[in-house]
């Protein structure tokens, strides 16, 4: 069930042949939180940002009172009634946004919705800023209340922000730690996430390359193990993912493109969980950006183990180790803990050099 703290919305609207591409905005009235129009509003746009791409972030640390993070900050700290939600939301709008949307191209204009909302099956507590064309898949009632809603449609949506409450509080606002975590996810809606969204926001740079490919090796693993998909068959994909990422070195992938690589590789009894490993990524809170460049180096995890057993360092491939009585290659009883490995050295320069050591 979700309950819904405060929500309000602003109407802007650049302002016709003016050289300084400035905006006005208006507010609109305070939302009946406990109305059913809004929460199911809150509900569908959260289960859709929920099953969405997403960039990850955090906030910039930052003393100025005016920016969204300390007004974030002093909001909490308050009593959170519709008195400081309105005066936080009004100093966010006057203070930075109406500056960094100038560089926005929407003559039509927008409406900004802002919510403070908690999930009461998952206690998550969240808020969210959505940026909206006048028209779309919502209307608006002339004090910017929410109708009735049929059908609620994410790409309809300009672009979208949500902070984890709960993880911002815990980090950001923790004195001298730099150990600051995701709590801000940022949404694509009809187009890319702009940077003035962005820096309206005071956001960081967003996950980096390296965090979006650690946590596609989690989402993958999780995946198949969820779905139970043999050793076999996990290995066929992690082999193939491998063989993708040095094929793409350097160059920009999505993940519907990892989705696709697995699906080739799931037998025909799993057909009908093809076409849901992003949405199963997305939903079970694996931050991995919408694009992002694959490390080779990190994806290789998922192929080989690397082992240090004192007189030797292993890089070993997964597909060849197995249990005692099978075919693998290298061979591990649990119950002594030994590792036999069988191989035949074909390279005679590899041979020499050992008959060298060996013939002293």
């Amino acid at each position: 069930m979700t309950t819904v703290i405060n929500a309000i919305a602003y109407q802007g609207t650049p302002i016709l042949d003016d050289e300084n591409n400035n905006w006005n905005f208006t507010k609109g009235n305070a939302w009946d939180c406990t109305s059913a129009s809004v929460i199911t509003f809150v509900d569908k746009v959260n289960n859709k940002i929920k099953g969405a791409g997403k960039e990850h972030t955090s906030f910039q640390k930052t003393a100025i009172p005016i920016e969204f993070p300390l007004l974030l900050k002093s909001y909490k700290k308050s009593n959170q009634d519709v008195v400081n939600f309105e005066h936080f939301v009004h100093t966010f709008i006057n203070g930075k946004l109406k500056d960094n949307i100038k560089s926005s191209r929407f003559d039509e204009g927008v409406v900004i919705v802002f919510v403070h909302f908690t999930d009461d099956n998952s206690e998550d507590e969240s808020f969210l800023v959505l940026m909206l064309k006048n028209t779309g898949a919502l209307q608006f009632t002339k004090d910017l209340q929410i109708k009735d809603i049929d059908v609620i449609d994410l790409k309809q949506f300009v672009q979208g922000c949500k902070v984890d409450v709960k993880r911002f509080i815990d980090k950001y606002l923790l004195k001298d730690n730099d150990d600051i975590d995701n709590h801000v996810s940022f949404i694509r809606g009809i187009g890319d996430i702009r940077d003035y969204f962005k820096k309206a926001l005071l956001s960081e740079d967003v996950v980096t390359n390296k965090k979006s490919t650690e946590n596609i090796n989690l989402a993958v693993e999780s995946f198949m193990l969820k779905n139970n998909l043999n050793r076999d068959e996990r290995e066929n994909v992690k082999s193939s993912l491998y063989a993708f990422s040095i094929e793409k070195k350097g160059q920009i992938v999505t993940p519907e493109q990892i989705e696709n690589i697995i699906d080739k590789h799931l037998p025909l009894d799993k057909n009908d969980i093809k076409k849901t490993f992003v949405d199963f990524m997305n939903t079970h809170k694996y931050e991995v950006n919408d694009e992002f460049e694959m490390k080779e180096i990190i994806i290789k995890k998922l192929v080989f183990l690397d082992l240090d057993i004192g007189f030797a360092k292993i890089n070993l491939k997964t597909s060849s180790l197995g249990a005692i009585n099978s075919e693998k290659k290298a061979i591990f009883n649990s119950d002594t803990r030994e590792l036999t490995i069988t191989t035949t050295i074909n390279s005679q320069k590899q041979i020499d050099e050992i008959n060298k050591i060996l013939n002293g």
